[in-house]
């Protein structure tokens, strides 16, 4: 009897888990995520894949290797290794865009191919997990990614759902909700043409008897359905490389009438064995008494006739499992023992499983309070994660200080939760995609007599650089000298244009910064004039405004004298003062309230709190953590010209303040950063 390996998320518990079902036993093993992905409900696990006694799970923002284990009393799957790449765990905690979904693995290209959707892209890899080329979704089919023709910070190109190898080592990718149409598309990766359209909310695609099955929705708004999910199966084109010949067959899942109406099942993972092809079956909400279980279910190959189905267990640790992915274990491989009773493992260790039985719908069901003060907790983007690399992988044991020092300051979060700043985000505002900027530097090699050295060297000020920004956001940069916060916040201003990729932001941006802007010769008065003309206000309003400016600033007879007689401290006012009376929609202050007295930086701190209610996005560059504390909702913590935290205060901060203690320390407890920043 065939066995199906399965990943499973239980949102309830908060927990992932692999599964295993054999048809003839039913659900005889399950295991959850150790170590734990403590990223939940953003991270999980995703798509599976098996080579060679090897299981391969794409979480949301990694790749595992798991080996098989028979040892007695321990989890039949053991950890090997964690791939890890920066941009893959970037967008953690933005709006829920899931990173990596699909994974495949190419035995014709030796290749690991995973969908990342954070990057709107296909990563591939050695089988070791080196990175080799990345495939973005508007270079495999320029025709059908294309930018829309009005600006929109929301916009994405496409979700890829599913990668598919055929006989001949065509791979198709199942793409949803293309280009934010809602519609979605079968393309082939290497020539980008279109073999499926107009699908609905498509999942999975596997090719087996001549027929490619996928997995859509029947109606409904995309993401959001009434029904029960389908399965369908289209006729593979004969002696031709790529393509469809029409629809072979088309199942809708069948479940009680009753139940299906509050608790409609969709179509998640999808396996074949013999004539029967294999689907996971999962309501997609709040769990309820009265919904069907969520379940595997089996279809005959030739006749679309549902078949079998197998119930997955409820159980007290691990709620209301979910089924994202599935994939056939072969006939050699040898399982734990699959007699009839359910073997669990909770965080390495075997446990008794205790079946779930609610007493009330109330309790079975989660307070929707609840839910959304989850969700709030997790929205502000805490993250710790590894830099970007050419090639390299990050064993677990390496993370493990920085897990702890996630784990500490998540705890901390949970039990001060009343004391913990609320996050209010609103519509994209500031979209900086893979950004990279590079100078040469010839300075001390103009007169050498090597003709090499007279070329000059390059040094990256940016690089790769992928980070978004929202309305309502108040974002401190940190970051020690030669960082990159200056040159990120001349580059959001548009000083600045990057070498590599993209900086798109939404409204009028203001860049404050000691000594930009101001011209030495003129008077304070007359450089309010000019700057006020510059971010577009009219000269009546400057001159109605410019004793408001002037009072701020606190210059008194210096506010008619030349730019050229200030101090640091005095240019800094008059920016400020002129800055936060033209309101901009994104402000940007560079080191700006570093300078002054104590009163006025006070002053200075009661206008920012003012201003952060009626301007769009604040973006801060400090060297202050009190300053950062006290203005910011969010950390971006930049180093060498790369991301290397984004998240909430409470998370970065304590990090950041061990590391100025003694960087070199730090990188040398902490090798997988430090080779990965040179």
């Amino acid at each position: 009897m065939p066995s199906f390996l399965i990943t499973l998320v239980s949102w309830a518990s908060k927990r992932a888990g692999i599964g295993i079902l054999n048809t003839d036993s039913g659900f005889h093993y399950l295991q959850d995520d150790y170590p734990a992905l403590h990223q939940l409900p953003f991270s999980s696990y995703r798509g599976v894949a098996l080579f060679e006694r090897h299981i391969y799970l794409a979480t949301s923002h990694s790749i595992r290797i798991y080996d098989c284990s028979n040892e007695p009393e321990t989890p039949f799957f053991t950890l090997q290794q964690e791939i890890r790449y920066f941009d893959w765990s970037l967008l953690t905690g933005q709006p829920p865009y899931v990173g990596l979904v699909p994974i495949l693995l190419s035995k014709k290209r030796n290749r690991i191919l995973v969908a990342n959707n954070s990057q709107c892209s296909v990563d591939a890899l050695s089988l070791k997990g080196d990175f080799v080329k990345r495939y973005s979704l508007w270079d495999i089919a320029p025709d059908i990614f294309q930018l829309p023709e009005q600006f929109d910070l929301q916009f994405t190109y496409g979700q890829t759902r599913q990668l598919c190898e055929t006989t001949d080592g065509s791979i198709y990718m199942t793409v949803a909700n293309c280009s934010k149409s809602g519609n979605g598309k079968i393309i082939d990766l290497d020539s980008g043409e279109l073999l499926l359209d107009g699908l609905q909310d498509p999942h999975g695609g596997i090719i087996s008897h001549g027929l490619y099955f996928l997995q859509d929705v029947v109606q409904g708004p995309y993401g959001r359905t009434p029904d029960n999910g389908k399965l369908m199966a289209y006729n593979i084109k004969q002696n031709q490389k790529i393509g469809f010949d029409g629809l072979a067959w088309e199942a809708t899942l069948k479940s009680d009438e009753d139940k299906k109406k509050s608790n409609p099942q969709q179509l998640r993972g999808i396996a074949v064995a013999g004539d029967k092809i294999y689907c996971g079956a999962s309501f997609f909400g709040n769990p309820s008494v009265q919904q069907v279980p969520n379940r595997i279910v089996s279809f005959d190959i030739m006749t679309s006739r549902q078949l079998e189905s197998f119930d997955l267990p409820d159980l007290v640790e691990f709620r209301h499992p979910q089924i994202f992915a599935m994939t056939l274990i072969p006939d050699d491989w040898q399982l734990p023992n699959p007699d009839k009773k359910l073997t669990f493992f909770l965080a390495g260790k075997q446990v008794v499983p205790q079946p779930y039985q609610p007493a009330t719908e109330a309790e079975a069901t989660p307070e929707k309070k609840e839910k959304k003060s989850s969700t709030t907790e997790n929205s502000t983007g805490t993250q710790s994660t590894v830099l970007p690399g050419n090639n390299k992988t990050v064993p677990e044991k390496n993370n493990s200080s920085l897990d702890k020092a996630r784990i500490q300051t998540n705890c901390k979060k949970t039990t001060n939760k009343a004391k913990k700043k609320k996050l209010v985000r609103g519509a994209r505002s500031i979209f900086i995609n893979h950004v990279s900027l590079c100078y040469l530097r010839t300075g001390n090699f103009l007169f050498s007599l090597n003709k090499k050295e007279r070329t000059g060297r390059e040094y990256w000020a940016l690089r790769d650089i992928s980070v978004s920004f929202y309305e309502g956001d108040t974002v401190g940069l940190i970051g020690r000298n030669g960082s990159g916060k200056s040159t990120l916040s001349m580059m959001i201003s548009g000083a600045l244009k990057p070498d590599k990729g993209k900086v798109i932001t939404q409204g009028k941006v203001q860049l404050l910064a000691l000594g930009i802007g101001f011209r030495p010769q003129l008077t304070g008065r007359e450089n309010v004039m000019i700057s006020g003309s510059i971010l577009g206000m009219p000269r009546k309003k400057i001159k109605a405004r410019m004793n408001e400016i002037e009072a701020f600033a606190e210059l008194g007879d210096f506010f008619d004298e030349p730019i050229r007689t200030y101090s640091a401290g005095m240019k800094s006012r008059l920016g400020f003062a002129v800055s936060t009376a033209v309101q901009p929609d994104i402000l940007i202050l560079d080191e700006v309230m570093s300078t002054g007295d104590a009163a006025f930086r006070n002053k200075a701190n009661k206008r920012m709190e003012e201003m952060r209610g009626r301007t769009k996005t604040v973006v801060v560059v400090s060297h202050s953590p009190a300053q950062i504390k006290a203005l910011c909702s969010r950390v971006v913590w930049l180093e060498k010209g790369r991301v290397l935290m984004d998240g909430s205060i409470e998370d970065i901060l304590p990090i950041y303040e061990r590391f100025c203690k003694n960087p070199d320390q730090w990188l040398t407890e902490h090798p997988e950063i430090a080779d990965l920043l040179i």
